[in-house]
C-alpha cells in the first residue's frame, strides 16, 4: 500500500511540474516583440537584441532583454565574465504608490514596496556592494500609454570600472513598471538609443505592436530588394 502511495504521489508531482513548467510571464512573437500575458503590455525588441529571460507568471520580475553580440572592450579579454552585458530588465506590479515615492525608495535602496524590493535585488545598478549607486536628477516623461520618470544612474564596480544606465518608472491606470537599462560605462552611449527606443515602444495591448512590427519587416524586405536592384 505504501509503495502504491509513493507511486501515486510521484505521478501527481510530475503532472504538477508539467502543468506549471510553461506558466511564464510572457511570450515572444516573431523574435521581435515581447508580450506580457498578465499585464498585457508589449515591448518591441531593437535589431540585434533578444529576450534572454522570461520569469514565471507570478513574478514581479517579468523579462530581461539583452544584446546578442555586444562589443567587449579589450581590457576584458582575459576576464570576459567581468563585462557588463547591455541589458534591459523590466519589473511590473499593480502598486498604487506614487512614482516619486518609488524613486525615493530606489535611491535609498529601501524595499518597503514589493516592486522596489525586487528592483533593488536584481538591477545591476542597485544591487548591494561596497560601492553606492550615483543618481543624477530625474526627468519627467510622458509616452503614448504611460507617464513616468527617467533616473540616470551609474555605479562603480571596481577602482577602474563603472556601470552606467537609466532607471525608468512608468505608470498608467492599470500597472506600474520599473525598467533598468544598463551597460558598461564606455559602451552605454553605443546602446542608449536602442534602450530608449525599446522603452518608448512599450504599449498596452498586443495587436498594435504586432501590426507595427509586421510593417517594419515588410519595409526591411523591400529595402533589401531595392539594394539588390
Amino acid at each position: 500500500m505504501k509503495k502504491l502511495f509513493i507511486i501515486f504521489f510521484g505521478v501527481v508531482l510530475l503532472i504538477s511540474v508539467n502543468l506549471f513548467a510553461g506558466d511564464k510571464a510572457g511570450e515572444v512573437i516573431d523574435d521581435s516583440v515581447y508580450h506580457d500575458l498578465t499585464f498585457d503590455f508589449t515591448v518591441e525588441l531593437a535589431d540585434g537584441w533578444k529576450v534572454a529571460k522570461i520569469k514565471d507568471a507570478d513574478d514581479i520580475y517579468r523579462v530581461a532583454i539583452s544584446k546578442k553580440s555586444p562589443v567587449i572592450p579589450p581590457k576584458y579579454t582575459e576576464n570576459p565574465h567581468l563585462f557588463t552585458q547591455p541589458k534591459l530588465t523590466i519589473m511590473a506590479d499593480t502598486t498604487t504608490v506614487s512614482l516619486d515615492s518609488l524613486e525615493a525608495l530606489i535611491k535609498a535602496r529601501e524595499g518597503k514596496v514589493d516592486i522596489a524590493k525586487q528592483a533593488i535585488k536584481d538591477f545591476g545598478l542597485l544591487t548591494y556592494s561596497e560601492y553606492q549607486p550615483e543618481f543624477s536628477p530625474s526627468i519627467r516623461i510622458k509616452y503614448k500609454d504611460f507617464e513616468g520618470l527617467i533616473l540616470p544612474t551609474r555605479k562603480r564596480m571596481s577602482q577602474t570600472d563603472f556601470r552606467r544606465g537609466t532607471i525608468y518608472f512608468l505608470r498608467n491606470d492599470e500597472m506600474t513598471l520599473i525598467a533598468e537599462a544598463v551597460a558598461e560605462l564606455e559602451r552605454f552611449g553605443f546602446n542608449d538609443r536602442e534602450f530608449s527606443e525599446m522603452v518608448r515602444s512599450i504599449r498596452v495591448g498586443k495587436e498594435e505592436a504586432v501590426q507595427d512590427d509586421s510593417v517594419k519587416v515588410i519595409k526591411k524586405e523591400e529595402k533589401k530588394i531595392e539594394e539588390k536592384e
